[in-house]
This record gives C-alpha cells, sequence and structure tokens, in this order.
C-alpha cells in the first residue's frame, strides 16, 4: 500500500531519501520499511483510521479505528510484510539511529517533498518523520 485516497505522501517523500543514502535499496523495500510507522502515524486521526481499516484488512485483519491501535496496527502490518518475505530492517540496511536527522533533514530539503508531504491526510513534522524513520528498525 503506497497510495490512499490522498495520494502519494509521506511514504513517498520519505522513501526517496532512503534510496538517495542506499543504492541498493529497492523503492518498494525502502516504503515497507516505512509503511507501519507511516501507518501508526496516520491512524492517529480517527477518520483516516476508519478509511485505513477497510483498505488495510486483508493485510492486518480486523481494528476499529480507534487511535490507540496505532501500533498495534503498525505490528500487525509489519507481520504481514514479514509473511511476504519482507524481513530487513533499517539498520540491515546500512542506517543508523545517529542518522535519522541527517535522513529527515535530507527529506525536508529535498525539492519536491514538501509538496507530497502536503497531501498527507495528517500533518506530518520533522518530530514526526524521526518517528517514523525510527519505527523502520523494528526493535
Amino acid at each position: 500500500m503506497s497510495f490512499d485516497e490522498s495520494l502519494l505522501h509521506i511514504t513517498h517523500a520519505m522513501e526517496h531519501t532512503l534510496s538517495a543514502y542506499v543504492a541498493n535499496l529497492t523503492h518498494g523495500l525502502g516504503l515497507a520499511l516505512l509503511q507501519p510507522g507511516v501507518v501508526a502515524h496516520i491512524w492517529a486521526d480517527e477518520v483516516a483510521a476508519k478509511t485505513l481499516c477497510y483498505v488495510l484488512k486483508p493485510m492486518i485483519g480486523e481494528f476499529a479505528g480507534k487511535p490507540e491501535e496505532a501500533q498495534d496496527v503498525a505490528k500487525a502490518l509489519r507481520k504481514w510484510h514479514e509473511s511476504v518475505g519482507i524481513k530487513d530492517t533499517m539498520a540491515t540496511m546500512g542506517f543508523t539511529k545517529d542518522g535519522i536527522e541527517k535522513l529527515v533533514d535530507a527529506t525536508i530539503a529535498c525539492p519536491g517533498m514538501d509538496g507530497l508531504l502536503a497531501l498527507s491526510p495528517v500533518k506530518v513534522e520533522r518530530e514526526d518523520m524521526a518517528r517514523i524513520y525510527l519505527t523502520g528498525f523494528f526493535e
């Protein structure tokens, strides 16, 4: 899932930064590393969560669309990714937690990314981006 009713947004903007730093990181894998964190961020909005319940149900199962489910939803989505063979993490792809601020800075500085971030159904700030990148370590 890389699209929703708002088109491309957070996941794609942030992934372009990842694959810019790691040449052998495919776009699809980069999206998978970020998707659980992005979904958890968006799930905090109850209207968006209700929509995502329907869209993601085949992958994550039954959820009520409540903001307090966000972390469980992220874990369920990661479990689904693992079930289809996606086992990598930010760490296995060569990223470190010390480098998160650099990734956030690069995402913000990249021309056009502010336009993608603005399409998100919920606001995304630099601390949200840092949290999403950190989620991709899956610890």
